[in-house]
Parts: C-alpha cells; sequence; structure tokens
C-alpha cells in the first residue's frame, strides 16, 4: 500500500486537482491509500470522496488566541494527524507559510514532496524560506524558467500540462449562448481587485473603469457582453439591464439576465466543462489576468488582456506574460477598441502566435497532462522505495 497524502490549504486548489483526471486516475489505483489533508472547511458533497480520508486542523485553531502562528498549528496538528506515515506529500496551492511548514515538516521525516503549480501566477511567487519540494511540475516551460530563474535547480523541474485542461481536450463545441438578440459574444472575466488592497489600493475605481471600457465598447460595437464572474466577485458592479451575469453553478439558465457558471471556490467537475463550453460560445474573450484567458487560449478563442491597472509593473508574472503573450496585451480605452475591432474582422489573425503562447504557458494539449503528473509521482515512490 502506497500512503499518498494531498495537502489542499486553498478553495482554488480544490478544482485545480479534486476535479481532474489526474484524481480519478490515483484513486482508481488499488494500491493507493489518499488522505487529504485540508484546510478547515467542508468539502463540497459534488465531489466523490468515497474511500478517501480527510484530516483537518479545524479543532486546533483555537490556539491562534494564545498567539501561536498558524504555520507552528498546521506543522504539529499534521504530525498529530499522521502525516509522517506518508510515502509522498503533494502539495496543489500557492507556496504559502503553510505549505512551507509541511516542507519542513516532509523534510524533517524524510518523504518526498511533490508541488504541483496551482495558477499562472504561482510560478513567480516567492517561497517564505528557502525550501523547496523534491519535484516541481510545471505548466510549461515559461513557469519551468522562472523557477530556474529563482535559483530552483533544473533538475527538480519538469513540465506536465495542467491537469484540469485534460477535460477540454475532448470538448465538442455547445452553442451555450451562440447568438444572443442575434449579436456576436463579448465574455468578460472579472478580478475582485477590491479584495487586494495591498496590490490595489484603488482596486474598486479599476474595476469600475475597467468595465466601464469593455461595456462602452460593447454598446458601440453592438455586441452582447457576458460577465463570468470570479467566484470572489460581487456581481453588483457589472449589473445593468443588457448584461448578462455568469454568477451560480449546477442549473441551466432560466433567462437571458441571470446565467449560471461558476459559484464559490467550490465547483463540480461538471462546472469546470461548462465553463469550458462557455469560452467555446464566446466570440471574444477579455480579462484583467485571470487563468481564465490560457483557458480561452487553449480552446483557440480570440483573447484580450486589458491591463489599465498596470499590474505589469506591480508583479513580475504580468512582465513574462506581455514579453510571450504582447499581442494579446491592451492597456487603455483606444487600444482596447482596436484589438475588438481587429477580431472581429479576423478572429484567427493570432492562432499561429496563440499556439507557441498556450505551449509555453500550458505545454501539450493533448489531454494527457494527468497521466505524465501520475508518472512523475510514480517515479518518486519508486525512488523512495529504494532509498
Amino acid at each position: 500500500m502506497r500512503r499518498i497524502s494531498i495537502v489542499v490549504n486553498s478553495s482554488l486548489a480544490k478544482r485545480q486537482f479534486l476535479c481532474t483526471p489526474l484524481f480519478d486516475i490515483l484513486r482508481s489505483d488499488p494500491k493507493n491509500e489518499i488522505t487529504i489533508f485540508a484546510q478547515p472547511k467542508d468539502f463540497s458533497e459534488k465531489i466523490n470522496f468515497k474511500g478517501i480520508k480527510i484530516r483537518t486542523y479545524e479543532g486546533l485553531l483555537w490556539l491562534r488566541k494564545l498567539g501561536i502562528k498558524r504555520s507552528s498549528i498546521v506543522f504539529f496538528a499534521y504530525i498529530i494527524l499522521g502525516i509522517k506515515k506518508s510515502d509522498i506529500i503533494i502539495l496543489i496551492s500557492w507556496m504559502d507559510e503553510e505549505l512551507t511548514a509541511v516542507l519542513k515538516l516532509a523534510k524533517k521525516f524524510g518523504i518526498p514532496t511533490l508541488f504541483i503549480q496551482e495558477g499562472m501566477l504561482n510560478a513567480w511567487e516567492k517561497y517564505l524560506v528557502d525550501i523547496y519540494p523534491t519535484k516541481i511540475l510545471a505548466w510549461g516551460e515559461a513557469a519551468r524558467s522562472a523557477y530556474i530563474e529563482r535559483g530552483i535547480a533544473p533538475e527538480r523541474i519538469e513540465v506536465t500540462g495542467q491537469p484540469r485542461f485534460d477535460w477540454y481536450y475532448k470538448l465538442k463545441k455547445n452553442d451555450v449562448f451562440s447568438k444572443i438578440n442575434g449579436k456576436k459574444t463579448l465574455l468578460y472575466a472579472t478580478q475582485p481587485l477590491w479584495k487586494e488592497p495591498v496590490k490595489f489600493e484603488n482596486g474598486e475605481d479599476i474595476i469600475i473603469k475597467t468595465f466601464d471600457i469593455i461595456y462602452n465598447t460593447c454598446r458601440k460595437l453592438d455586441l452582447q457582453l457576458v460577465c463570468k464572474l470570479h467566484p470572489s466577485d460581487k456581481p453588483d458592479y457589472y449589473r445593468k439591464d443588457d448584461v448578462i451575469i455568469l454568477e451560480e453553478t449546477g442549473l441551466s439558465p432560466k433567462n437571458y439576465k441571470k446565467w449560471y457558471c461558476n459559484t464559490g471556490y467550490d465547483p463540480s467537475i461538471d462546472d469546470i466543462k461548462r465553463l469550458g463550453y462557455i469560452l467555446l460560445a464566446s466570440d471574444i474573450v477579455v480579462t484583467m489576468f485571470s487563468t481564465v484567458g490560457l483557458e480561452a487560449l487553449i480552446l483557440n478563442k480570440p483573447v484580450i488582456f486589458l491591463d489599465i491597472a498596470g499590474f505589469v509593473k506591480k508583479d513580475s508574472v504580468s512582465r513574462v506574460l506581455t514579453k510571450k503573450a504582447s499581442n494579446f496585451f491592451v492597456n487603455n480605452k483606444e487600444d482596447f477598441e482596436s484589438a475588438v475591432i481587429k477580431y472581429l474582422e479576423n478572429p484567427h489573425i493570432y492562432d499561429d502566435f496563440m499556439k507557441k503562447v498556450v505551449y509555453d504557458f500550458a505545454y501539450k494539449q493533448d489531454g494527457k497532462a494527468s497521466e505524465r503528473v501520475v508518472l512523475a509521482i510514480e517515479g518518486l515512490l519508486s525512488k523512495n522505495a529504494r532509498a
């Protein structure tokens, strides 16, 4: 029996791992005994956890009232909960103080660790201490290069692609809203900048200005605007009579004023696929810096990253994005309108460039990223068994 421990310290990580073929492959192997060590939040019934053990440190959080750091609680809680018996520890969230504590714990007990890149930004985030996982699985060469630039040894890094995108490989176009009111559709994937006061002191103002640019351009060019809300965004910013808001999940649309997509951070596999169908049905996809932009590129849809926030100047990942995906970035109203018109005239104008960008950031789109990750896990397990 191989004891596989999966550490989930963010809800987004649930989507990036538990809603992928990778999780299905791991739990279908009778040799694997899987335990999920999770942040203190209940898992949705949308995901089948039959035969999976779930351990949480929720009962120890009262210790924070005594001034004990959360990372210290995690360190000792996971020891108590049995993580030291693991044959491998898989980390699927951004590298924060809690996961750094897990890395220290794994090093203490000689347990190999595997870190799966969670989002486009995570490859460039700084670890809190100079300690790295045994193996890092990157979405594409862009992330691998960024890790190496940070000083991480190349032999620790392997490019596999993102298992969550495997669902998209077999998706067929589904006319979710192919022609609403006889118009072409622009899908806007929002970002809740109001939640990030450190990076964006004027986040709410940026949200409003960005939406105004998109909304007014859609009215001018007679496009149907559809807003795919970030799971933690507020729909009030985007409510207008002629705007469709995707803000809930799990049901069919009742009318054109209220469609259904992601709710919270806990989508099901069907929700992931539904987003794929929505992207396929859109004529143009716009975002600030959401991973949805990459997903749209994977599905060969025209994409615009509208960055009036100057995020490119605030975060190194955006500098990498603009360097490698420059054709898709604009930062003002005039250039945005021109980009939309260009796509309307020729939706395939950047197809060749798009393929290169997708390969750089998400590797091969062959539906086999999950299998490559499984091979990496098997490799670490075999190496640890021989040691």
